[in-house]
């Protein structure tokens, strides 16, 4: 990878999940309010902390959408965050800003391209754990609405941070 694929690289798949987990408010807020704008500033301030990185991009290069989704007496919101076409793997095509009024709601999806050309849906807890929940479908933004909602539904939102909270603590029974 270029030192700019590295830069995005970090973005995509650390320093936007932590800001989600860490200032999740202010984060969705500067998307709904200002859009591509507040992407685009989002990685040219990372020329700042990146010596030799010039952001190649401007705010067109970047699409942010919103769905807001109710079912089952839950409400939930995903915030769609359209990036650059990935030259390489394994950056992303887009990331996903899912919250809701649930405790610890908040979840960071990415889709991302692996070395075949495909896209897979992965997603970063609070812990920066990294897993992978499949391939991006033909209507990845549904899919990712749907995964989401099915994790508060259930409850597995909960059961996923508490596995990661406890890494390397399970239980076991004894037969």
């Amino acid at each position: 990878m270029t030192s700019n694929d590295e830069v995005r690289y970090y973005l995509e798949h650390e320093a936007m999940p932590r800001t989600l987990y860490t200032a999740g408010p202010q984060i969705i807020s500067a998307l709904l309010l200002k859009g591509n704008k507040a992407v685009a500033q989002y990685y040219k301030k990372a020329e700042m902390f990146h010596q030799g990185y010039s952001c190649p991009y401007t705010e067109t290069d970047f699409d942010v959408m919103h769905r807001e989704y109710i079912a089952d007496d839950h409400s939930f919101l995903v915030i769609r965050v359209g990036l650059p076409q990935p030259a390489t793997a394994p950056l992303c095509r887009a990331v996903y800003l899912c919250t809701s009024n649930e405790q610890n709601g908040d979840f960071y999806i990415t889709s991302e391209l692996d070395a075949t050309g495909a896209y897979f849906l992965c997603c970063w807890t609070a812990d920066h754990s990294h897993m992978i929940l499949g391939v991006a479908s033909e209507d990845e933004y549904d899919q990712v609405a749907e995964c989401y909602k099915q994790m508060i539904i259930n409850g597995d939102l909960e059961q996923i941070m508490d596995v990661h909270r406890k890494a390397g603590k399970a239980s076991h029974r004894k037969a």
